[in-house]
């Protein structure tokens, strides 16, 4: 595991290392209202959930966010908006 790869029973989650979107979680900490850490531990939270599922088996590499169903991307990144200037 490392700074954006994350392992849940057997799943193995991933960020793209190129994606401005997302952002390192190895730093966040609770109190951190970062649109971009808010964004990834979203993102994250349901790839574990839907592992949960049954949705990934033991052995995938899901990539994120682009193998998390259109929908909850989609509500995810309605929920955690950028900060206006």
């Amino acid at each position: 595991m490392g700074c954006r790869s994350w392992t849940h029973r057997g799943v193995e989650f991933r960020f793209p290392e190129t994606d401005d979107s997302v952002a390192c979680l190895c730093a966040w900490t609770g109190g951190d209202t970062d649109p971009r850490h808010v964004r990834s531990l979203a993102y994250l939270g349901a790839g574990v959930v839907l592992a949960e599922h049954g949705d990934y088996d033991d052995g995938d590499t899901v990539h994120l966010p682009g193998m998390l169903p259109e929908s909850v991307r989609q509500a995810i990144d309605a929920a955690v908006k950028e900060p206006k200037p």
